[in-house]
């Protein structure tokens, strides 16, 4: 069975959001993406034989982005990092096999132990440090390669703190304006993601249209980066704090909560943890009704979200880490 044939198997059974309670769904996801991962560790351990000029020994392949936030909903494509003390050109047919199957991947990177691990594609000007921060362990060198990479990732945000920082900065305000107003313009045109006021998220992957993912997810996930580069900023030479960092969200919150630094409440973090678990909820049924129903409206309790969209952003404009010099 090809890859693409059982990472479907999988995906026709995942199970409606609509109808989950929203905090079990969170869990459930979990597991249905720990499958999907299961499956890549058999196509990738394949792959690497079928191509002799490439070694497990001398690369480490985990997953990114919500792939590694364990979040992914359905027919969504797989981000793969490949990080490897090999010569790139060696991985051109392997990389090559993977593009084929567009349906299934997407976004694949490849560096090597020299490259700035806080950029994507060694970009100057992509400068994306979740990237590898989030990155998800899936097969090949291990304790050398992908922990080497964690302990590159702390220096080089120490080194390019600043720039991250201001990049960092400017997505936190329009990912802010866009949770606060359920739109943004792109390239002239106004994208609604979703109505406060008649209760519909829209989803639409050709019209850019993506219900909550937009604001309130992303929204979090980079003010949880800002915070933590900002501490790995104070104290690269800790690789434990990188290596052991949880890429899901929730158990990343609270991964950080015992730290000092930490300065929200419990009452806090739950409600931030909660809203969170809420909001990728609703993003998921907007999309499950648009890939299974063909709709792209998908409505929702507008009074409910309008208080959690409230309280996420008092929470959010408080610091979760504090720490000096930063």
């Amino acid at each position: 069975m090809d890859v693409t044939t059982a990472l479907e198997q999988i995906i026709f059974s995942h199970h409606d959001p609509n109808t989950w309670y929203y905090v079990q769904y969170y869990d459930y996801l979990k597991g249905y993406n720990q499958q999907i991962q299961k499956v890549l560790v058999s196509y990738l351990s394949d792959l690497f034989k079928s191509h002799k000029e490439i070694s497990l020994e001398n690369t480490a392949v985990s997953v990114v982005g919500s792939d590694a936030r364990l979040e992914k909903g359905e027919k969504s494509q797989i981000e793969l990092l490949f990080v490897t003390d090999a010569e790139k050109d060696f991985f051109g047919g392997a990389i090559k096999a993977i593009q084929e199957n567009s349906r299934v991947f997407n976004n694949l990177e490849l560096k090597d132990n020299n490259e700035d691990m806080a950029l994507f594609q060694n970009n100057r000007s992509t400068k994306f440090p979740s990237r590898a921060l989030d990155s998800r362990f899936i097969i090949g060198n291990h304790d050398e390669l992908f922990s080497q990479m964690k302990e590159k990732l702390n220096w080089d945000i120490a080194a390019g703190y600043s720039s991250l920082k201001k990049a960092l900065k400017e997505r936190i305000r329009y990912y802010r304006g866009i949770m606060l107003e359920g739109r943004n313009r792109f390239k002239g045109e106004e994208i609604i993601h979703y109505d406060l006021e008649k209760g519909i998220t829209y989803y639409n992957e050709k019209e850019n249209m993506i219900s909550f993912k937009g604001g309130p997810l992303r929204l979090v996930n980079s003010i949880l980066t800002r915070n933590i580069i900002g501490y790995i900023k104070n104290q690269p030479e800790d690789a434990s704090f990188t290596k052991n960092l949880p890429a899901n969200i929730k158990q990343r919150i609270y991964y950080l909560l015992p730290l000092p630094e930490f300065s929200l409440t419990s009452r806090e973090t739950d409600l931030l943890t909660d809203d969170y678990a809420y909001f990728l909820w609703q993003y998921h049924r907007s999309q499950c009704n648009s890939h299974r129903e063909k709709q792209c409206e998908t409505e929702f309790d507008a009074k409910e979200v309008k208080e959690r969209i409230k309280e996420l952003d008092s929470l959010l404009r408080k610091p979760i880490l504090t720490y000096e010099n930063c």
